[in-house]
């Protein structure tokens, strides 16, 4: 018997925005434009490669809900047979929930106690790093091996968080829980595998295949899905269904841009490109440069701008000429750009 699981990182959602709050459940945050497109790409790929699984589980938050009606959906899944299983649900930090790092974990003493012991509890109703391990290795080791011992070859595909993917595979792997840190390294809608096998010439064992495989959200994929009628459909398809009334779908003037960078100059620049996703997806490329280029400068901002841009350039082979890959109606090329510019720009 060997089972395969094919464990996936919910796609991103509103509360991964900011990373100096504590995460944990928030049970009714929904993907914010980003995580739709990742989730559709995940589906996109999927279904290229022709992955069939036999069943599909998911956390209940609606973060997981949603990312797995999507990937499900396009993979050739239906999703109302989709099972949902708190065991995958994010690690449950109670009353520490949605308050600020630095005010939770405000000793050096706490900080290392949260990221390397695993025995730590942040609020009283909190869940411990180990609880939580248990929990999903118990939920594997008693409902889903008995279910499937006997059935050949079975792939399930799991939709999760990032500390509940760490701690199984640790679990299955028998790593020491104290390196959560070290181990915790997947992005949104990664996919992880993890294999069980229980033939009669092996022992019972786990093996590591993939960890963090995001092929799906490379430039290069991404790309290759750029004239796919069937891919904008799709994506146009689950941001009418899941954000409505997104004020992103609007055409933007210089206007709004201008009373955005007014706003936006009050704030972290580490924030500045969620809400530029918001509400410049569809805005002209013209329109976003001349945005970010009105953003306080630090240093060489506007070169790597520049250079980013490049990146989306192409020596053609017959004639030499400079070929421009930037659609200014194509989010995803305009997403990216942005995302690239900010995290280069937050470095300076």
């Amino acid at each position: 018997m060997t089972l395969e699981l094919m464990v996936i990182r919910h796609a991103k959602s509103i509360i991964n925005s900011d990373e100096t709050i504590i995460g944990g459940r928030h049970p009714r945050a929904p993907l914010d434009i980003l995580g739709i497109r990742q989730s559709v790409l995940l589906g996109m790929r999927l279904n290229q490669d022709q992955v069939m699984c036999n069943k599909i589980y998911s956390a209940p938050l609606l973060r997981h809900r949603q990312t797995a009606e999507i990937v499900g959906d396009i993979a050739g899944y239906e999703p109302s047979k989709i099972e949902y299983v708190n065991a995958l649900s994010e690690i449950d930090y109670g009353e520490a929930e949605g308050k600020k790092k630095k005010d939770v974990l405000n000793t050096t003493e706490l900080q290392k106690a949260f990221y390397r012991n695993p025995d730590f509890r942040i609020a009283e109703n909190a869940q411990t790093y180990r609880e939580c391990a248990d929990e999903i290795s118990s939920w594997i080791r008693e409902e889903i091996i008995p279910q499937y011992e006997a059935n050949g070859r079975k792939r399930l595909l799991l939709i999760s968080s990032s500390k509940r993917i760490t701690a199984l595979y640790q679990r299955c792997l028998r790593q020491n829980l104290r390196n959560r840190r070290i181990e915790e390294k997947f992005d949104n809608t990664s996919i992880s595998i993890l294999e069980y096998k229980n033939d009669k010439t092996e022992k019972r064992q786990w093996y590591r295949i993939v960890a963090n495989d995001f092929t799906h959200l490379s430039p290069a994929f991404q790309m290759s899905m750029k004239n796919s009628v069937k891919y904008s459909e799709t994506l146009k398809k689950y941001i009418e269904r899941y954000l409505p009334d997104e004020e992103s779908t609007k055409p933007s003037d210089i206007e709004r841009l201008k009373s955005m960078k007014n706003i936006l100059e009050g704030l972290e620049r580490d924030i500045y490109v969620n809400i530029i996703i918001e509400k410049f997806v569809n805005a002209p490329i013209e329109d976003i440069i001349k945005f970010l280029k009105g953003l306080p400068d630090p240093k060489h901002a506007r070169a790597h701008l520049e250079e980013i841009l490049g990146f989306y350039s192409d020596e053609e082979e017959d004639n030499s000429k400079k070929s421009r890959l930037i659609d200014p109606r194509n989010p995803i090329i305009v997403l990216d750009v942005l995302k690239r510019f900010m995290l280069g720009y937050n470095k300076l």
